[in-house]
């Protein structure tokens, strides 16, 4: 039986990025899902909803693929918004 190497957060984002894209995931380095086509559909409706409710109430910003750190769970992933 194989041991899954382990990578810290500071180890991960030094690495360069690649295509398909990776994320970290409680330690382990995984590459992203490739989305099915519904996948852009929902994603673009998602964007429009946090853009119109936005406009009314300045809380935040919306952005797609920034790449977000947890640091207290060593998960860095790459959210779609």
């Amino acid at each position: 039986m194989s041991t899954k190497a382990r990578v810290s957060i500071g180890e991960f984002l030094a690495m360069p990025e690649t295509k398909p894209y990776k994320e970290l995931v409680d330690g382990e380095v995984v590459e992203k899902p490739m989305p099915v086509p519904s996948h852009g559909r929902l994603v673009a409706e998602i964007i429009t909803e946090f853009t119109l409710f936005l406009r009314q109430h300045a809380e935040a910003a919306v952005e797609t693929e920034v790449r977000h750190a947890d640091l207290d769970n060593d998960w860095v992933f790459l959210p779609d918004v």
